[in-house]
């Protein structure tokens, strides 16, 4: 065998082993990429598990919350019946009235009722939702915007048992509290720390819940402008 010929054998074998390596090398980082990415799904799995924990916790607290403030030990009841002409700031009601808002009294506060903005079992807004709360929102702080307020969310009577992510309208009622509250921040510049929500389901309703105009009606928060 010549030089040539054994330098040929000598690099031929080289490559041969060098692709072998090469090709163990590169099943092997494939193994390594696949195991990270089943890692980061379940990493992502969980995240979400735990995200989805947390606003249930909320919703909880904001429930328990309200039991507590239906006590006579704290004092004050939110399922206080809709009652006209007793606000204490008249003048206020006025003014939002004269801007065309539906206003009425809760436990001696003003409250500006907005109906139509979601549809059934819904706890995100309607376009046309999202279109009123901003416009009848900035009337709000134009007129009101140094008080606190305490959005009170409300639902129809029809049962929540088909539904898979909310558990009963109550749960719904705070979820849709707290999609207004966020909206009325980012949208209409009010201070989230100012704002409270509560959820009260089926309660208080302001029509009759045998109608579908007078449930549309019911699917409703309350923005109680609090003294």
């Amino acid at each position: 065998m010549t030089k040539t010929m054994k330098k040929l054998t000598v690099i031929i074998t080289g490559l041969i082993i060098l692709t072998s390596v090469i090709s163990c090398a590169s099943e092997k980082y494939k193994k390594e990429v696949a195991t990270l990415k089943q890692e980061k799904w379940e990493l992502e799995q969980k995240n979400a598990k735990l995200e989805n924990d947390v606003v249930q916790f909320n919703y909880r607290c904001e429930l328990l919350i309200q039991e507590l403030r239906k006590s006579d030990a704290v004092g004050e009841r939110l399922e206080t019946p809709v009652i006209y002409g007793q606000q204490e700031d008249k003048g206020l009601a006025k003014k939002l009235k004269g801007n065309g808002l539906e206003v009425i009294s809760r436990g001696g506060n003003n409250a500006v009722i907005m109906s139509d903005l979601f549809n059934v079992g819904a706890g995100s807004l309607s376009d046309s939702g999202k279109k009123k709360i901003k416009e009848e929102g900035k009337i709000i702080k134009s007129e009101a915007g140094s008080y606190r307020l305490r959005i009170d969310g409300y639902t129809d009577n029809t049962p929540m048992h088909k539904s898979v992510k909310y558990k009963s309208n109550n749960d719904l009622s705070l979820a849709r509290a707290e999609v207004v509250k966020d909206f009325l921040v980012k949208e209409c510049g009010f201070i989230a720390e100012n704002i409270s929500v509560s959820g009260l389901g089926e309660k208080n309703p302001i029509a009759d819940n045998k109608t579908e105009t007078g449930k549309k009606k019911n699917r409703r928060v309350e923005i109680v402008i609090l003294k």
